[in-house]
């Protein structure tokens, strides 16, 4: 009995909680009709109290895929699929994806726009100017969406599309779907692939003596702005890797035009003002020159990263997510030719996939760190050149204890060591990489914080986000269990019940705030700001851990439709039919002549002597002469054929094989419709 009441009770708990996540949800969709084309767009916006009235209409890609996907699992896969398309309504020219979008529903232009949305940055923050030539903008006729320019999104899009099409009810209207956006995906990772991955040189000494340089040539795929990644802006290795950028920007006592407000400095990550002035200071020299422009200005042999601006990182999590993106984008062409909806790709196209999926998969290896046991992030050692564009030939190892290294977890890897040893540090309680420092699990900071200011008083922060990202690849590692223990966690801590198997949550809390981020020691959100605590990415991200995946497979359509089956196969019963008929017809025909023939016979036995000797006659004649007027010897032919007899029974039989041969007969049933 104790069980039961038990066991009703944690269900009820359980359902409060992914009531109150669900109507969190549900609450952030939002439809605008612009009208004067009559066009819908509908999303989810990051958080409550953001004014529709004030154009405060923002889309954060991260929190709208995983609130896409998660409204697949509650039977919303319409929603989902609307949520995509607003989204890439946004892509431009080139592929590129942008990292925000901004819907402007009574556009008035820049000038009018703000500065920030709330904690996030605004459309006035990213100018077109130079970035508009490049194809990074939305194409023309979009004139009410507005971008981030060339601050481009993670590419988790072909691996979250293809999990919303699995999680669907996989209709025709869901097969439709996944075909329309194929093409932008393809446009999107050729972007990457073509556009943003460069050759970085690995530099190390062969010879101690002669002190020989050799350099190994490998494939690298760098962001050029923090904000591309998904790596919190408290994170110390932002201090690390933005140490040369925040020198110049101090150098040059640069400041921006105008104030932060203060939603942005209290929010959960904001940096404090002098990281936060490097970030704006990034920001408005990639909207003024663009990325490309390192590109366009330096081709020397000896460098081989390029960049307008002073700064680029190849970020384990981006690296990862494009592994694994790469491989699903192949699965969805795989579907999409087993549904017919598209050709077999020629040998070229299928060896191009090929070797983009293994390209990245070598990225990502390459951030592996067999010291430590675990990847790490890159920074670009980058130097300007005189021209004033930046390169490198190097890139600077960011060996730091942050658990953002278990992002790499994303994509299934093949070493099981690797696996192994980075589940070992989330469980580990000493040492640099430490990461079992509380109760909770994950902290962003390693080594318990001990050495590394967090900004929060010596300890870490816990983000919904990262522990989703994280537990999730534990278990496509098939480390099931650790898995499972994070996302036990994190529904623990965001309830504010202990972290026990036995809590069941039966212990939320009555009034639950779904927060972006935790202090790993109080277990309090963090953050002063509104915003950060009715985030509806967390909410998403709690409905995805309660509600379970189905399985993950489809059905293969056959190489026609059903209909043309049933319609080939009745066709063909007809003119089978017809055949045969037309067959015993001739049959009966033929059994008809034969008895004419030999009647006549009985005939010419009755009086053989009467024509004898005209048969002789006969035998020795010449052929019969050509009459006047013939003009071929088988005329005489035709007077056989002319016989009453047979004349009549060869009409006969030709007008009831005409009248019996299918194709008549549906040429006939076509004219009586028609008419």
């Amino acid at each position: 009995m104790m069980a039961e009441e038990t066991s009703a009770r944690a269900a009820s708990t359980t359902s409060n909680l992914q009531a109150s996540a669900r109507s969190l949800l549900e609450s952030s969709t939002r439809t605008i009709t612009y009208p004067v084309t009559q066009r819908q767009f509908t999303f989810s916006t990051p958080c409550a109290g953001l004014d529709p009235a004030k154009n405060e209409n923002i889309l954060e890609t991260t929190a709208i895929l995983i609130a896409a996907r998660t409204l697949s699992k509650l039977g919303r896969s319409d929603l989902s699929w609307k949520y995509l398309k607003t989204l890439f309504v946004s892509q431009g020219s080139n592929g590129f994806m942008p990292k925000f979008v901004f819907l402007n529903e009574t556009y008035a232009g820049v000038e009018n726009m703000a500065y920030f949305i709330g904690p996030f940055p605004g459309p006035k923050l990213f100018k077109p100017f130079q970035s508009s030539s490049k194809g990074y903008l939305p194409p023309g006729d979009n004139i009410n969406v507005w971008s981030s320019n060339t601050i481009m999104a993670s590419p988790y899009h072909a691996t979250t599309i293809l999990e919303i099409f699995y999680l669907s009810n996989q209709t025709s209207v869901d097969v439709d779907n996944l075909n329309m956006l194929y093409g932008k995906l393809q446009a999107w990772h050729s972007f990457l692939h073509h556009q943003i991955i460069s050759k970085c040189i690995e530099v190390g000494t062969n010879d101690a003596a002669t002190e020989k340089i050799t350099r190994t040539f490998l494939p690298c795929l760098a962001v050029h702005h923090p904000w591309e990644t998904e790596v919190d802006m408290k994170s110390p290795l932002w201090k690390t890797a933005l140490s040369k950028l925040t020198e110049l920007v101090a150098s040059e006592k640069w400041s921006p035009s105008f104030e932060v407000t203060d939603e942005v400095k209290s929010s959960f990550d904001y940096p404090g003002d002098e990281l936060y002035k490097s970030l704006l200071f990034l920001l408005e020299c990639l909207s003024t020159k663009s990325v490309d422009d390192g590109h366009e200005h330096d081709e020397s042999p000896d460098h081989n990263i390029h960049s307008a601006c002073p700064f680029a990182m190849i970020d384990i999590g981006f690296v990862a997510a494009l592994a694994k993106s790469d491989q699903d984008l192949r699965q969805i062409q795989q579907i999409l030719m087993d549904k017919n909806r598209i050709s077999h790709p020629s040998q070229k196209e299928t060896e191009l996939a090929e070797s983009r999926t293994r390209l990245s998969k070598q990225m990502l290896h390459a951030l592996w760190d067999e010291k430590s046991g675990t990847f790490f992030n890159r920074v670009v050692n980058l130097e300007v050149n005189a021209n004033g564009t930046y390169s490198s030939n190097e890139t600077i190892l960011l060996d730091l204890p942050v658990a953002y290294n278990f992002m790499a977890l994303w994509e299934p890897l093949a070493n099981a060591t690797m696996v192994e040893r980075m589940a070992t540090q989330i469980l580990q309680r000493s040492g640099k990489f430490a990461f079992a420092c509380g109760e909770y699990p994950l902290w962003a900071v390693g080594e318990c914080a001990e050495s590394y200011d967090s900004g929060l008083n010596g300890s870490s922060t816990i983000f919904p986000l990262l522990n989703y990202r994280v537990s999730t690849g534990l278990k496509r590692n098939n480390d099931i269990g650790l898995g499972k223990f994070i996302e036990g966690s994190t529904l623990n801590l965001i309830c504010g019940g202990p972290n026990s198997d036995e809590s069941n949550l039966t212990h939320c809390s009555e009034n639950l705030l779904f927060s972006s981020a935790f202090d790993a020691s109080s277990h309090l959100p963090v953050g002063k700001d509104a915003c950060g605590h009715t985030s509806y990415l967390t909410a998403s991200i709690v409905l995805d851990l309660l509600i379970s995946d189905k399985p993950f497979r489809y059905d293969s359509e056959p190489p026609i439709s059903s209909s043309s089956v049933i319609f080939l196969i009745a066709f063909e019963m007809v003119l089978a039919i017809g055949i045969g008929l037309n067959c015993l017809i001739l049959s009966l025909n033929l059994v008809r002549r034969a008895k004419v023939d030999e009647e006549g016979d009985v005939f010419f036995h009755i009086t053989p002597e009467q024509h004898q000797s005209s048969e002789q006659e006969l035998l020795v004649q010449s052929p019969m002469p050509l009459r006047q007027g013939d003009s071929s010897p088988t005329a005489s032919l035709e007077e056989g054929y002319n016989h009453p007899v047979v004349s009549n029974v060869w009409k006969w039989s030709f007008a009831v094989i005409s009248r019996l041969n299918p194709i008549n007969i549906l040429m006939e049933a076509f004219a009586g419709n028609t008419s």
